[in-house]
């Protein structure tokens, strides 16, 4: 079980979100809060989404201030600080430093100066098409930016078929392809683009797939559906390699693809041919019966093999070629620099 606490290493209590549900709605938080996304703008700035339903702007030298929702669980639009969210989730930046936001059944917009709107997405759930509040969404999780700006987001009900949808910056909605029952061929969570217009998705079969434009789809690492149960994590070459649970992924602007592991607490690159683990040390131990549950978690900076993490969800690079990543359960965000050294960034 993954138990969370804070940076300073004291435990944070989960009692004004149930069980890591929505904020109530009298309850504003303090910066982020159980971070789950980040995003890294043009100028060195990261942004953190989180269960306080605000954005966090996390200036270049590490220093937190609010950037836009005040915390409260409502859905308005406006000026950072009047504006609020109702259940913030995962977030991508476009290449004019645009933040684009899943926010319970809708797409919000947020704009370098903060101004908050709504791109897309009703009072109600469903999945009907249309453009700005006619169309609805049912439980989108996952967004990622296109080359061409367009929105892709990955709608995943609990019990229910997963769905990709398209948003353009005007807020036209459209299906894009949706999954059926027995259908293997993707079944995707974090997802994020090559330069060349290709999806990369983290696949629940616990591999990773490469979807092109016109929807072909291929595996470029790991064995997909070999584990139901009791996965297991084997590095070496993308045919052979094994993965745990990659859930979020992130591709470099020199095109080198990453992905956050939540189980193992590592973050692992795919490319040349290879899966190998980029940074974090967890490991599973199998004096505890915990073969293919969750590796040992801890909080540790240092060399990148050697760091050690706790519940890693979104990962995001900056243009310098610096990873940052939501280290939910450890309740912070850590910083992998190019050179191979991982930092508490904010806490």
């Amino acid at each position: 079980m993954i138990r969370p606490r804070a940076c300073s290493g004291a435990l944070v209590s989960l009692a004004i979100f149930g069980l890591m549900g929505r904020a109530q709605p009298n309850r504003p938080i303090a910066h982020y809060y159980y971070p789950v996304s980040v995003a890294a703008d043009s100028k060195g700035n990261v942004y953190v989404t989180g269960k306080g339903n605000k954005i966090t702007k996390i200036a270049p030298d590490g220093v937190a201030s609010d950037f836009a929702g005040d915390g409260l669980v409502r859905h308005r639009d406006g000026p950072g600080n009047i504006a609020r969210f109702e259940d913030t989730q995962e977030m991508a930046i476009d290449a004019s430093d645009n933040l684009y936001v899943v926010d319970y059944n809708k797409i919000r917009k947020v704009t370098p100066d903060g101004v908050v709107s709504t791109v897309a997405g009703g009072a109600s759930s469903g999945y009907k098409d249309g453009v700005g509040a006619a169309a609805t969404f049912t439980a989108p999780k996952y967004i990622a930016v296109a080359p061409d700006g367009r929105l892709f987001v990955v709608e995943r009900p609990n019990g229910g078929t997963w769905t990709i949808r398209v948003v353009t910056p005007q807020g036209a909605v459209t299906t894009w392809r949706r999954g059926a029952a027995g259908d293997l061929a993707l079944d995707p969570y974090g997802i994020a683009f090559e330069a060349n217009g290709n999806l990369i998705a983290c696949d629940g079969g616990r591999c990773i797939k490469r979807v092109t434009p016109d929807g072909s789809v291929t595996t470029i690492a790991g064995l997909c559906w070999k584990r139901k149960w009791n996965p297991v994590y084997k590095e070496g070459d993308v045919a052979t390699a094994e993965l745990m649970e990659p859930l979020h992924v992130a591709v470099s602007a020199r095109g080198d693809i990453w992905v956050s592991d939540q189980r193992l607490h590592r973050v692992i690159s795919v490319g040349g041919g290879k899966v190998a683990t980029v940074a974090g040390n967890g490991k599973i131990d199998t004096e505890k019966s915990n073969i293919g549950g969750y590796a040992d978690p801890g909080l540790l900076d240092g060399p990148a093999k050697q760091a050690l993490f706790n519940g890693i969800e979104g990962i995001a690079f900056d243009r310098a070629g610096n990873l940052y990543i939501a280290d939910t359960m450890n309740q912070c965000i850590r910083k992998l620099s190019a050179g191979g050294a991982v930092t508490t960034f904010s806490k």
